[in-house]
């Protein structure tokens, strides 16, 4: 069943305690299907949100990433804000030793300071 509700999408998708740009205009393009990640729309998803500058230029991207139902890895997207939030770029991370679990501690882990 898909989340149509901004407060049930906002306490599904797991949020690092550091991410502090995600707006309600990020969600709400998330929720109407504007940014993909539809996997995350899902209320049984296993999704996770952090930032960090990626590109060095200064300001950071939003990275959410969906832990795999059928394999151990996560597939991510990263979002930039340009006049509105946009999808970036996308990657997959591999499985690691420890599964979901271990991969949900390493993605939530603070970020190297710049």
């Amino acid at each position: 069943m898909a989340i149509t509700e901004l407060a049930s999408l906002k306490q599904q998708i797991i949020q690092a305690d550091w991410v502090t740009i995600a707006d309600d205009v990020w969600w709400h393009a998330l929720l109407t299907q504007q940014l993909g990640m539809l996997n995350c729309l899902q209320t049984d998803a296993s999704c996770l949100l952090v930032q960090q500058d990626l590109n060095q230029d200064g300001q950071d991207e939003l990275i959410l990433c969906a832990l795999g139902e059928f394999y151990h890895g996560a597939e991510c997207q990263v979002y930039r804000f340009e006049n509105a939030w946009q999808n970036e770029a996308s990657f997959y991370l591999p499985s690691v030793q420890g599964g979901h679990h271990r991969l949900k501690q390493q993605l939530l882990a603070a970020p190297p300071a710049n």
